[in-house]
């Protein structure tokens, strides 16, 4: 049992990575759930529980770019803040 692959910490982010990702992913087409702040979540989990997802997350070609920015200078692209706000107004309307 001790060969394992995987462990129960790394299930535990696997599992968070992909509900993350799949929250962040139904955001695309829902304004009432952000997509970014998901994909960020997601980012971290597979870090910790998959460095092939993290990897993959990394250069996936729709948040791949933004995920790369996060992760190197903690940044939020503009065109996600703009996106968020657009919706927030639309929606308090």
């Amino acid at each position: 049992m001790g060969n394992n692959k995987f462990n129960a910490k790394s299930i535990f982010y696997l599992t968070l990575g992909y509900v993350s990702f799949a929250l962040g992913f139904i955001g695309i087409f829902l304004p009432i759930l952000p997509t970014t702040p998901f994909m960020i979540v997601a980012l971290w989990a597979f870090s910790k529980g998959s460095k092939k997802m993290h990897n993959w997350l990394l250069n996936h070609p729709r948040f791949g770019e933004s995920l790369q920015n996060w992760e190197t200078h903690k940044i939020i692209p503009m065109k996600a803040k703009l996106t968020a706000l657009i919706f927030i107004l639309f929606i308090h309307r």
